[in-house]
Formats: C-alpha cells, structure tokens, sequence
C-alpha cells in the first residue's frame, strides 16, 4: 500500500522517501518510521498509511475507533509525534536527506485503504479533511498547491 501511495506522489512530480526511519533524520529511533514523506514546491508532507478492512460491526468500529483516538501510544498518537518533531526539526530532517528545497508549508494525514469511522469523530487531534481515503488521494494532493503556511 505505501508502494502505490509513493507512486501516486511521484506520478504528480513529488521527490518521495517511503519507510522512512526517523533515525535516519536525528529523531529518537523511538518514533519509528514515516511511511510516505514527499516534497514538492515548498511542500513537505508527512503520510500515514493504514491498509484497514472496512469496519461493519459495531464492535468493529469501536476497535478502529479507540486504535486511531489520539491516546497516549495508539496508532494516531505515534503519527502526530512523527509530524510535531518533523515540524520543529525541518532544516534538519532535509539535511539528513540531502535536500536543499526550501519549505514553507507542512501537511500531513492518516490515509487509509477504505472510508473509516475515525474520520467522523469530532474530538480527534487532527483535522477531520487529514484523515483520507485512498480513493480521494488524487484530490487532496491537487490542493496541497494552495496551502501556504505551516501549521
């Protein structure tokens, strides 16, 4: 699933790293990976992905839910720790790539496979418009273009 989502950015004319370890740029090795990180025009985004079956159940929703809250070590939480050192390290973390681009806007999301539940919960610590289907991918990169600054 990262394959095809790096493929899509680079198709668009993104440089692309995928899978990349946040050693590699200076971060705690804790933090783990970012699975797409692209550049394009002064726009650094950070994405992650989540190949998820579609949640049917009740009892489904509310696993997907609680995995994607924003909790202390849950899997949205280790994503936004991702993007807030990324954010606060960003001439460094293009140093450790060799890239020379300057950036003036950060984005980030959660993309997943299918439609999922957390996408509606309004208490989330990301913006609902962040959290994407792979089907609407094509669309939110075409409006990355007008983002200008870093959040």
């Amino acid at each position: 699933f990262t394959d095809l989502v790096a493929t899509i950015f680079e198709r668009s004319g993104w440089t692309v790293k995928k899978e990349l370890l946040m050693g590699t740029l200076g971060a705690p090795v804790e933090l783990g990976d970012i699975d797409v990180l692209a550049i394009k025009d002064g726009v650094l985004v950070l994405i992650e992905c989540k190949k998820l079956q579609m949640a049917k159940t009740v009892s489904e929703i509310a696993d997907v839910c609680n995995r994607f809250r924003g909790g202390e070590k849950d899997e949205l939480r280790k994503h936004l720790n991702r993007v807030d050192w990324v954010s606060t390290n960003i001439p460094r973390a293009l140093k450790a790539l060799g890239w020379c681009d300057d950036v003036n806007t950060l984005k980030h999301a959660l993309l997943t496979s299918t439609e999922m539940p957390m996408k509606y919960r309004a208490d989330l610590p990301i913006d609902s418009a962040d959290i994407i289907s792979y089907k609407n991918l094509d669309q939110w990169i075409g409006n990355l273009v007008s983002v200008d600054n870093i959040p």
